[in-house]
């Protein structure tokens, strides 16, 4: 099938990855409610249109937060490319450049963020999940600073992570080929491992809370 629009890219990925893969990347947390109600909140945007002005020229590039683009699209941090392809993040992060916009690279990417930087040729941003206290984030945060990324995009909503019913029904598990890449904390890992529902796994030295604009600022 050659591919029309994005979604003929999702069926062409769901019908080349493994069922426990497509899964992770393609479902939600508990009955996929919010999920569902994501995709209805993006169908509900509508474009203005404008009749009977000049469109000689058409420009879209922008900037983001004093970041340049060529379009008013970014790739947001997405978890474990690896799954997907070899390459994982570094391919993507080759095609974001080639686009000449920005590119979130992710807590839990399969690729370090270091390699990340090295493959990139545009803009990058490292999205930042706290957990093992601050020195574990500050730890990534210098980390991302040394290798280029222009900004930190801290995630404040995953004090607990969410109940994902496919990646149990499908016994998910991460390849242990990539668990050396991925800095999530010892214990969450080996709940993964162990397939324990959300309640069964706590980001320990969580600062998602009242004091995290605190020692955020402290960055």
């Amino acid at each position: 099938m050659e591919p029309v629009n994005v979604f003929d890219y999702e069926a062409l990925a769901q019908a080349r990855m493994e069922t426990a893969a497509w899964g992770f990347y393609h479902g939600g947390s508990d009955d996929e409610v919010t999920l569902r109600a994501n995709r209805t909140a993006f169908e509900r945007i509508r474009l203005r249109p404008r009749m009977l002005v000049d469109v000689t020229t058409c420009d879209i590039r922008t900037t983001v937060l004093g970041t340049s683009v060529n379009m008013p699209i970014l790739v947001a941090p997405t978890a474990m490319h690896c799954l997907a392809h070899p390459e994982g993040e570094c391919a993507t992060a080759r095609g974001v450049g080639r686009a000449s916009t920005l590119m979130i690279a992710s807590t839990v990417s399969t690729r370090t963020m270091e390699d990340i930087a090295q493959a990139a040729s545009g803009p990058l941003w490292f999205q930042l999940y706290v957990f093992g206290g601050i020195r574990t984030s500050e730890m990534l945060v210098r980390r991302a600073e040394a290798a280029g990324y222009r900004a930190i995009v801290l995630t404040v909503d995953l004090a607990r992570i969410g109940n994902r019913e496919r990646d149990i029904r499908n016994n998910f598990n991460l390849p242990h080929i990539y668990e050396k890449q991925i800095l999530l904390a010892k214990n969450c890992l080996r709940s993964r491992r162990r397939h324990l529902p959300s309640h069964g796994i706590r980001w320990h030295g969580c600062a998602q809370s009242h004091h995290c604009p605190y020692w955020s600022k402290a960055f």
